[in-house]
């Protein structure tokens, strides 16, 4: 499965390479883990009606692709970015505009 052409195991990877020393924690129970983390879209795209189960089969798509790599499902965020406007944006009277991104968590043990 990819995710804007990026194949989600090829990203997990990427990331887990980028990933600093606190990106690698250790649970109540004295257990380490690493995490990773996917993007998802805000919307999900369908051909024809909606059957009200897109969402649903999207993310078990993304866990199950994961899951063959080691990786267990961890936990759903909502990150919020702030984006300002470019300096001519600026100028024309443009707003800071903050957009919500969701981004599943993945973990396996260290």
């Amino acid at each position: 499965m990819s995710l804007g052409g990026t194949d989600i195991s090829a990203l997990a990877q990427k990331q887990w390479k980028n990933a600093s020393a606190s990106e690698i924690l250790q649970d109540g129970r004295g257990h380490l883990h690493e995490y990773t983390t996917v993007q998802i879209p805000p919307a999900i795209r369908v051909q024809g009606a909606a059957k009200g189960t897109e969402a649903a089969a999207y993310l078990e798509e993304v866990a199950n692709r994961m899951s063959r790599d080691g990786w267990e499902f961890h936990r759903i965020d909502t990150v919020g970015v702030v984006e300002s406007p470019g300096c001519l944006a600026g100028l024309l009277g443009a707003r800071q505009i903050v957009r919500d991104f969701f981004v599943v968590s993945f973990r396996r043990p260290v």
